[in-house]
């Protein structure tokens, strides 16, 4: 017999608890290991937030180039929008307009990200009107889904 043809066959009076404890399944102590397990994924969860509290840059490239910039290297271009810390970058100006990201000196720690990911207004080297696409890291998503979890759990 299986435990699905021994279910059907029982009485409609006998508890769920009494054909779990005749196939030698303490329900009691299921029970209390699950709600065990559901507090530690909960610290894990609670540890993870704290590592990675907020989303930050992971590259940026030219989107619109601007105008108005000094030639040469740029040492400083920082971003304009979203909530928290802004990222920055060095990069090239050229014919007085940025032709390159050359790296990202300071990610950012964005609690709310930037406006457009795909045209962030930059400032810095005297540029006017310029922007990058930027690629996020991706930890606020990550950390809002597991936030709710956090909840659902609680």
């Amino acid at each position: 017999m299986t435990l699905h043809s021994d279910i059907a066959a029982l009485a409609p009076t006998v508890t769920a608890k009494t054909v779990f404890a005749a196939k030698g399944i303490n329900l009691a102590g299921s029970l209390a290991s699950i709600q065990q397990d559901v507090v530690e994924l909960q610290a894990k969860i609670k540890q993870i937030v704290a590592l990675h509290p907020n989303d930050s840059v992971l590259s940026a490239t030219v989107n619109a180039g601007g105008s108005g910039g000094t030639n040469g290297q740029v040492t400083t271009i920082t971003g304009t929008t979203g909530t928290g810390t802004k990222f920055q970058a060095k990069g090239v100006i050229s014919g007085g307009a940025l032709t390159a990201i050359t790296s990202i000196t300071n990610a950012g720690s964005y609690t709310t990200d930037p406006t457009s990911l795909t045209a962030e207004p930059i400032v810095g080297g005297g540029l006017s009107s310029a922007t990058v696409g930027l690629t996020m890291s991706g930890d606020l998503a990550v950390l809002t889904s597991l936030s709710a979890l956090l909840a659902e759990l609680a």
